[in-house]
Order: C-alpha cells, then structure tokens, then sequence
C-alpha cells in the first residue's frame, strides 16, 4: 500500500535526501514558512539517497540530467526557487 510522505528542502543548492525507491513527486509548497516535497512512496521499499538541486530564479545553473519537480515562493514572493532531481548522482 502506498502512502503520501512530505519531505523537507533546504534552500541550499544541493542536498541529498533518503528516499524510498519508486517516489513519485506530487508537488512542493511551503508549510509553515519551509518548503516541503510531498511524494507517493511504498514505506517498505529500500531507501536510497536522491540528489536535488534547488535553484533560485536568476541563478546560473546546468540543467542536464535535471528534471523540474516544482516551484515555490518564499517571503512574501520576494524568492522564487526551483526545485530539481537528478537521476544519476
């Protein structure tokens, strides 16, 4: 049975979060002032470590091997960031 997990983002460019195998992201907003990833997860699958890069707008970046998950602002839409998995770390 699949269940519904948030997962909290740092506003640091990179960061690594353990995950379980096969999440599949729904969308990020922030709760309570921080964002949050929420995906779809099996709890009984083996975790592994999952790469993200959250970008602020106007930041240089290189998007190859990147895939877009969400945007989300902070701040009373004073920073906008963007957040990105990549599938092979």
């Amino acid at each position: 049975m699949k269940q519904i997990w948030e997962f909290p983002i740092a506003r640091t460019e990179e960061q690594v979060i353990e995950m379980p195998m096969g999440w599949g992201a729904l969308d990020i907003q922030t709760q309570n002032g921080h964002p949050y990833l929420w995906a779809i997860v099996d709890p009984s699958a083996k975790k592994s470590k999952c790469k993200f890069h959250v970008i602020r707008t106007g930041w240089p970046f290189d998007n190859d091997g990147l895939t877009y998950l969400g945007t989300w602002q902070d701040s009373g839409g004073t920073y906008v960031w963007h957040l990105f998995y990549e599938w092979n770390p």
